[in-house]
């Protein structure tokens, strides 16, 4: 196979494309692609953005016009994937090419395989055992050689690519130059450096490349570091030598030399280390101990929070500040972090007690529990306070009820009536209400059955329950056998009273959906009016600006903008809004396939430049 090859001339229907079709105010499949693949016995017709249709039939593909005619210039193939910068892989039979938007195959159908670099017109290809690099739009050979392995390295900028030839690793350039000569073990593509450095293999120790091929820091380090999947973090990394870690830069000089026998918390800012078995401390980038060296059972995991941390010595518990004073001696019971140098006790089935970071009892004896929102609920004496995240205590007032915090707010009932109370403790909503209604919280009672606290707002997608941090940015609230909604400011919806309170969900700041009776969802507008009239199995919430939505029906995913207007049909697969974003493309699951598809929602086939 010579370089000529792909330029010399290739059959073609027509060397102009001068195809015109009917223009399509509707955006994505919609009912004229319908009538179009009625007419034609095909199973899809897909608009692109260069006026004509993909189209399924009997297994093949190709592009038809208005009418359903093939496109001048087109032919049936096997597969056709989806286009990137005006190019697309095809395939006949086993063999594979490369075509444009207009259907002119610039690389042949003679390849064994062949994908596309993205964000490039760059091709590798195979053919006859041997691996190649194409310009896939010019179809010039780049790079055309006989090598085992090839694989993109994850820089965005310069584009390389690992390849394993002979037994040894190198690295080329997108003009098939040698950057690194393969001569080593092993090249790591998939490194995890935040700086543009790349692990090899020589001689079983470890060393680092720049983008150059310039050895920057020479194979000195033990491969077994490399299992903990470390990448530099600010230029400096904690590295293993000879059994040994250390702190290294990026330009390879150790900023602490490699002396400890273990290093536990690796981050920029220090690390636990163990200078011998039993002894732990804690030392900054500069090699400076904020913890000297102290017998701990184990170090600890968590960070240093204000300047506290918790730690087992001996089998019990203290917090130890930097320098290594002790601000809380070990003791038996078991410490937890609270909120902002506050801790509290752990005694499983009995009462505890909240200190500060000088041990002084700050809470005593009650029912502590954490909530997920970094607050502390406490139950004592009959009633619920709460600790906020500042670390004030919240005496009163004194609560029956309390779900966790969303948004600085929660829903609390005292002396019989439910309000929405604020992490200060004062009321948003006053407790003047018959009753609240919060399904996405589960409800929870301490041990001896006493006090009532929700706790983790939750969703249900698809049969896969997560985390719903907007599912409690809606209140509904009852009075007088009807049933009231309000927002985070305490504003009512005018338009909503009902005399069944509703599932609600936040879709985006100016839309939310309601669940109906039937157990469907309806849309509204941010002041309760109906965005629009249908009604959905499933509804997604958007992006930040809201420009559009995802919704069920029918079993099948849409897209719906702010105006109410269905711009994608329900014919996904999957929901729109989760897939992935492409160079401004979104990608759509319908048909049994894949699709690209632009801003409005016609099938990327012509190179749209930003």
């Amino acid at each position: 196979m010579q370089q000529s090859r792909f330029s010399r001339p290739i059959a073609l229907f027509c060397l102009i494309f001068t195809f015109q079709c009917l223009v399509l105010n509707a955006q994505g499949p919609d009912a004229f692609s319908a009538k179009l693949s009625k007419e034609n016995h095909f199973d899809y017709a897909f608009p692109t953005n260069n006026g004509l249709f993909k189209v399924r039939q009997n297994g093949q593909y190709t592009f038809a016009d208005s009418t359903g005619k093939m496109a001048q210039g087109w032919q049936w193939f096997d597969f056709i994937d989806n286009f990137w910068k005006g190019i697309a892989r095809v395939r006949l039979g086993d063999r594979w090419g490369i075509c444009n938007a207009e259907g002119q195959l610039t690389i042949p159908l003679s390849l064994d395989t062949v994908s596309l670099a993205y964000g490039h017109q760059l091709v590798w290809f195979k053919e006859n055992g041997m691996w190649g690099m194409a310009n896939g739009a010019s179809s010039k050979i780049i790079f055309w050689e006989k090598y085992e392995f090839y694989e993109r390295l994850n820089f965005e900028s310069p584009l390389m690519w690992l390849i394993k030839k002979e037994g040894g690793y190198g690295i080329i350039d997108t003009a098939g130059k040698w950057i690194v000569p393969p001569i080593y073990e092993w090249i790591e593509g998939s490194h995890f450096n935040t700086v543009p450095l790349i692990p090899f293999m020589r001689s079983d120790k470890i060393g680092f490349i720049d983008t150059t091929g310039r050895e920057i820091i020479e194979p000195i380090l033990d491969y077994e570091m490399y299992r903990y999947r470390l990448g530099f973090e600010k230029k400096k990394l904690w590295a293993l030598q000879n059994g040994l870690w250390g702190l290294i830069n990026s330009k390879g000089h150790w900023l602490i030399p490699p002396t400890f026998k273990q290093v536990r918390g690796r981050s920029n800012v220090g690390a636990w280390v163990s200078p011998q078995s039993g002894l732990w401390g804690y030392i900054d980038t500069t090699g400076t101990y904020l913890v000297p060296p102290m017998p701990l059972d184990e170090p600890p995991w968590q960070k240093f929070e204000n300047g506290s941390v918790i730690v087992k010595q001996n089998k019990k518990y203290g917090v130890l500040g930097i320098g290594g004073k002790w601000k809380i001696p070990p003791r038996s019971e078991p410490i937890k972090y609270g909120v902002n140098n506050l801790f509290w006790l752990d005694n499983p089935g009995k009462n505890s007690v909240c200190i500060d970071d000088k041990g002084n009892i700050v809470i005593p004896e009650s029912k502590i529990h954490s909530g997920v929102d970094g607050y502390l609920y406490i139950f004592r004496k009959g009633a619920w306070s709460f600790v906020n995240t500042a670390g004030k205590w919240i005496k009163k007032p004194k609560l029956d009820a309390i779900t966790e915090f969303n948004s600085g707010i929660a829903y609390a009932k005292t002396k019989g009536k439910w309000g929405l109370i604020l992490e200060n403790g004062k009321w948003l909503i006053p407790p003047e209400y018959d009753d609240a209604f919060f399904p996405a919280y589960q409800l929870v009672k301490d041990s001896t059955d006493q006090g009532i606290r929700y706790v983790a707002p939750v969703m249900v997608v698809d049969g896969e329950q997560i985390e719903n941090p907007k599912a409690n940015q809606l209140f509904w609230l009852k009075k007088n056998k009807t049933w009231y909604l309000t927002d985070t400011t305490g504003h009512f919806f005018p338009k909503i009273a009902m005399d069944t309170a509703r599932e609600t969900r936040i879709i985006c700041h100016e839309v939310f959906a309601m669940a109906t009776s039937n157990k469907l969802w309806q849309v509204y507008k941010q002041d309760g009016s109906r965005l629009s009239d249908i009604q959905f199995e499933e509804v997604y919430w958007g992006n930040q600006a809201c420009s559009n939505f995802s919704v069920k029906s029918g079993g099948k995913w849409g897209s719906m903008n702010k105006n109410g207007n269905l711009e994608f049909p329900c014919i996904s697969d999957e929901s729109i809004y989760y897939m992935g974003l492409r160079d401004d493309r979104s990608e759509v699951n319908c048909y049994g396939e894949s699709f690209w598809v632009n801003k409005k929602w016609q099938l990327s086939v012509k190179h749209e430049k930003k």
